[in-house]
């Protein structure tokens, strides 16, 4: 059997809990997440430094645990929300982004981390048991 830490990384555990925390996301939970989905470059930015830290990486391992968490939660967040566009998008790009910072938390900067998941953690809840919700 494959365990959850092999699968999502170190933070196996904590992606779980945000895979049943996203899956949990249903019409009363609507308004967290209406405001209008702009681009990011904060978001986008980090986004894109944890893409190269894990390219950076000796081994393609962590960066194919990473894809695994982000689209596995991202997956989660969208199915419940099918009838409302709007809303499925929003919350898929938020459990995107929190997933990714969360699954490379170790690897990268407390700037980075609050700037993928400080959206997810107001909204929703902490994803990690070390998380200042506030950060």
């Amino acid at each position: 059997m494959v365990s959850v830490q092999e699968t999502f990384g170190p933070h196996g555990p904590h992606i779980l809990d945000l895979l049943h925390a996203a899956s949990l996301l249903v019409a009363p939970d609507e308004s967290i997440f209406q405001a209008p989905l702009d681009d990011d470059p904060d978001s986008d930015g980090a986004l894109q430094r944890v893409d190269e830290i894990l390219l950076a990486l000796p081994s393609p391992r962590r960066g194919l645990q990473v894809d695994a968490a982000r689209n596995a939660v991202q997956g989660a967040a969208a199915y419940p929300t099918l009838e409302r566009p709007e809303f499925q998008l929003q919350a898929g790009v938020a459990a995107f982004r929190a997933a990714t910072g969360l699954a490379a938390r170790d690897l990268i900067d407390p700037d980075t981390y609050s700037q993928l998941t400080l959206e997810w953690r107001t909204k929703v809840g902490g994803i990690h048991p070390n998380d200042d919700i506030r950060a």
